[in-house]
């Protein structure tokens, strides 16, 4: 299937293939080759790296590999030097991640006209950042463009929800009754 051109169903049939054998390298390293011509670098870089040790260290899986892995690279390059809003949250997040909090992957990028996110760290050594509170069931969201680490979302609720949202009829979102989920 690989071979004539059709790699999304030569990918089923090893996917097929790995369930009854998971450590045939063999379709784990020709997975990475389908998984290239669907353009999915990332996750060629991943099945050449799992076939490596299973094909006992072949000189040819490791290129591949090194050829995915530099494609990732260049793809997110050329993807934070186009946008100078995705360079600012990729640098917010790394600086999130330097203080040990665990980043989860952006849910969304900003519009190019709209902000451009910031972080930086104060003469306490706090860091400040933005976040976006969600309410889902409303489909609402509320943007705090300056939000001190250390500062308590009890606090931050407070000072959004001061004045009852619009939005909310009912009354219903108050900072005593609010619940939050912190997705780590």
């Amino acid at each position: 299937m690989l071979l004539s051109k059709k790699p999304y169903y030569a990918l089923q049939d090893l996917v097929a293939c790995l369930s009854v054998d998971p450590t045939y390298g063999k379709a784990v390293y020709r997975a990475g080759h389908c998984y290239v011509a669907l353009g999915h670098h990332s996750r060629a870089a991943k099945a050449f790296a799992k076939a490596l040790p299973m094909l006992k260290g072949s000189a040819t899986v490791k290129k591949h590999m090194e050829t995915a892995q530099a494609a990732v690279a260049a793809q997110r390059d050329r993807m934070l030097k186009a946008s100078p809003i995705l360079t600012a949250m990729h640098q917010q997040r790394e600086g999130m991640m330097t203080r040990d909090v665990k980043v989860g992957q952006p849910l969304f990028e900003f519009p190019d006209n709209v902000y451009t996110p910031r972080h930086y760290v104060d003469r306490k050594n706090k860091m400040h950042y933005s976040a976006l509170l969600v309410y889902p069931l409303m489909r609402q969201t509320d943007f705090v463009q300056d939000w001190e680490e250390g500062a308590s979302l009890a606090d931050t609720l407070a000072m959004v929800l001061a004045k009852r949202p619009e939005w909310d009829n009912k009354g219903i979102y108050t900072p005593t009754t609010v619940t939050a989920c912190w997705q780590r």
